[in-house]
């Protein structure tokens, strides 16, 4: 028996089947255009970002190939291959339909079976008759669900029309990317593109062929320049990597351009440059140290002025100090021997040409052949500096030349220091003298010396006589001194009989005394030349003369007055001080008691000192105006121990010695000159040695022994005190000797006035 047919039923399983089909189809579709899309975007984003290299983006198209070909087979192939046959399609209808109670079904297994007998070939046929009449009236929207499949289509293409608008609106990109998919292809273009420049002005600077290696060659110490440029987009800083690990930060200047120097390269070093998008640190930048030329000896022979009649000499290796006016032959050694060069003088930037030369120190190996060397001249007439700028067959120059220097030390003009009169102004009387004593000392030797006398401001100087005697040089400055004496005499202008060589002069004239001195500077210039500050010699009578002496013997007895007290609070202190060593309990009396007071009696001392300075001078000046004709003795005697003194210090021997002589006991100058010897046994015989003893006893343990240089200072005090006070009454008396010696001379005076005029009338009549 034939099976039954079911055409309704076959049609509507088949139409079941056809949409199944589709559905999966359009959901493989979807998902692999989403899943390809969405991997060539990926691709295309992580590439254009981090410029992969060719085996990453070749390992990148292999696993999109592979995601692809899984979504085939994941959405495609396998859900094709889970679509049921026709009883299973009627299962699927069915349960859209659960009233048709498996009718379908029974229909599609029964179709195809053979019927055993007509009675049960009758019931099949009533089935299927039933099952097709239900299948042309099937709608086969309640079994499918097209929702899906759309949605993935639609993703699917949405992702397609998203990456092609990205892949269409970036042509150039896309040409790239795709070329590059294979892991070969041209090189993103970059939004930042770097190039270095080595500006060096001295070495060398090579590019390779295709610009990835840039070689430089330069002198040890060198600044090597770094210039960076960045065009497209520029970036906030671009960094300097080196093969150690360091880093370098340039920051932008002007124009997108980044600047740097690296200071006195020592040793090779590499480095590569990276910036914005642009991290393939090319060009590399290769450094490589060269020795530079040096030198390495260096000889400056000076040859002095000829009137300094000082011999060449010659400095190695050092700044040299010279003598305005030498000459300068300056030899150096260079390594290597033939480098080339020139010097650059400084601060007037001029230029001198390196001569061949022979090394001018002697070579101390016998009969070794003299040395070759560079050299120049010159003859400064300032301070400068030079430098040797060299430069070797390589072209290398020295990087760090080092400057010498020449110190140009000017002839100085004499230094004039004057010793007497010891103050710039001084006054004598008509008859009077001045003793003028100088020191003169130069740098390279005295010439001529000159003492003027200036009588009136418009008048020409007068030359008076000078002499002139060798000393030793007070400093190490000086290298010649000489010692000046002048004695100037004055002569009254009324006098009967005119002194041989006397200047005639008048009270109330004013007289300037001046020391001019030159050197032996040639040429000569006018800076050679020396004047001493003036002295100015004021001419009095003889009364103003006493008036303004004993006006500046009361300030010096007030002096004394002084010392007198403080010598009694002296002699106090030491007596207390025994007395408390006497005492029962002397351990609470010391060295530090007898210290201190050892240093106030320094300040007694220098009182004393001071007191019989101010009366040596006043002394001094009494003596030269020569007031009292009985004393020219001291004068004669003062001018003898003073024309070869070459210094202004204080002598207490010379005072010593002028009031030991027989004519210091009489007369106005002889009792001013005993005062004065009194004033300086005061201080130097008894304040000192009281000092001193006090000194020694305080630097010892023993109180035996500070007792007893107690006492012996305490009775040098006594002695001290004593004649201070013999001083300060001879001072006293001096008021009323010369009061009394005022009269005198104003009676002398007016006898004389008489005498003339009794003397004229006589002629007329």
């Amino acid at each position: 028996m034939t099976p039954l047919s079911t055409p309704n039923l076959d049609g509507l399983l088949s139409r079941l089947r056809g949409r199944l089909v589709g559905h999966v189809r359009r959901y493989a579709i979807g998902r692999v255009l989403l899943v390809g899309s969405a991997g060539v975007g990926l691709l295309f984003l992580a590439d254009l970002a981090l410029d992969l290299p060719g085996p990453i983006r070749v390992l990148h198209l292999f696993l999109l190939l592979g995601a692809v070909g899984w979504a085939l087979w994941r959405h495609a192939k396998r859900p094709l291959r889970a679509i049921p046959e026709r009883v299973g399609l009627a299962a699927l209808l069915e349960r859209a339909h659960p009233e048709l109670f498996e009718l379908f079904t029974s229909a599609a297994q029964l179709s195809r079976a053979e019927p055993e007998s007509e009675a049960q070939r009758g019931l099949i046929s009533s089935l299927i008759a039933r099952a097709e009449a239900h299948a042309t009236e099937f709608e086969l929207s309640a079994v499918e669900d097209p929702r899906a499949p759309r949605r993935a289509l639609l993703g699917g293409f949405g992702a397609l029309f998203l990456v092609s608008s990205v892949f269409l609106s970036n042509p150039d990109h896309t040409s790239i990317f795709f070329s590059r998919m294979t892991g070969s292809g041209p090189e993103w273009p970059r939004a930042t593109n770097l190039t270095v420049e080595i500006p060096l002005t001295a070495g060398a600077v090579e590019v390779s062929p295709d610009g990835e290696l840039i070689s430089v060659s330069c002198a040890r110490g060198s600044d090597i320049p770094v210039v960076v440029r960045a065009e497209g987009e520029v970036p906030d800083e671009v960094i300097l990597e080196h093969a150690g690990g360091a880093r370098t930060v340039l920051s932008v200047t002007r124009g997108g351009v980044f600047r740097t120097l690296l200071r006195s390269v020592q040793e090779d070093m590499e480095f590569g440059v990276t910036g914005g998008d642009d991290q393939d640190g090319a060009p590399l930048v290769a450094v490589t140290v060269l020795r530079p030329p040096d030198i390495v000896g260096l000889a400056v022979e000076v040859t002095p002025p000829a009137y300094t009649g000082a011999a060449a000499s010659i400095v190695t290796d050092a700044d040299v100090e010279v003598l305005a006016g030498s000459s300068l032959r300056v030899s150096v050694q260079t390594d290597p021997p033939d480098a080339q060069g020139l010097v650059r003088v400084l601060p007037s930037d001029t230029e001198l040409n390196l001569e061949p030369g022979v090394w001018p120190v002697t070579n101390a190996a016998e009969g070794a052949e003299p040395l070759s060397c560079r050299e120049f001249s010159l003859q400064p007439t300032e301070s400068l500096t030079f430098r040797f700028e060299l430069t070797d067959e390589r072209g290398l120059v020295n990087p760090d030349p080092g400057l010498f220097a020449v110190r140009v030390v000017p002839d100085r003009a004499p230094d004039i220091e004057l010793l007497s009169p010891a103050r710039g102004e001084v006054e004598t009387v008509p008859g009077g003298a001045i003793s003028l004593r100088a020191r003169i000392a130069d740098d390279h030797g005295v010439g001529e010396v000159a003492t003027e006398l200036l009588t009136a401001p418009d008048a020409e100087p007068i030359a008076s006589a000078t002499e002139v005697t060798p000393i030793d040089p007070w400093s190490p400055q000086h290298k010649d001194a000489r010692f000046v004496y002048s004695l100037i005499e004055l002569e009254d202008a009324q006098a009967e009989v005119p002194v041989e060589g006397a200047l005639t002069v008048v009270a109330g004239q004013t007289l300037q005394l001046t020391v001019i001195t030159r050197d032996r500077r040639e040429p000569e210039s006018q800076d050679g030349e020396s004047t001493s500050t003036p002295i100015l010699v004021r001419v009095v009578s003889a009364d103003e003369f006493l008036r303004r002496l004993q006006d500046r013997l009361a300030r010096v007895r007030q002096s004394i007055a002084k010392l007198l007290d403080l010598e009694i609070e002296r002699v106090m202190q030491t007596s207390e001080l025994i007395r408390a060593l006497e005492g029962e309990e002397p351990g609470n009396t010391g060295s530090g008691d007898a210290l201190s007071l050892a240093n106030s009696m320094r300040r007694i001392y220098g009182d004393a000192r001071s007191i019989s300075r101010d009366l040596a001078e006043v002394s001094d000046n009494v003596i030269h105006a020569r007031l009292d004709e009985r004393n020219t003795g001291l004068f004669s005697a003062l001018i003898a121990a003073t024309t070869n003194r070459t210094d202004r210090s204080f002598d207490p021997e010379l005072w010593r010695g002028l009031a030991a002589r027989d004519d210091a006991r009489s007369g106005l100058t002889g009792r001013l000159v005993g005062v004065t010897g009194l004033a300086v046994e005061i201080s130097e015989d008894l304040v000192e040695p009281a000092r001193l003893a006090i000194m020694r006893g305080s630097q010892s343990d023993d109180i035996e022994a500070l007792h007893e240089a107690l006492t012996e200072s305490l009775a040098l005090q006594e002695q001290a005190r004593a004649k201070t006070e013999v001083l300060l009454a001879e001072l006293a008396e001096w008021d009323n000797f010369q009061s009394v010696l005022s009269l005198t001379r104003d009676i002398l005076n007016r006898q004389k006035s008489l005498t003339e005029r009794a003397r004229n009338y006589a002629k007329e009549n």
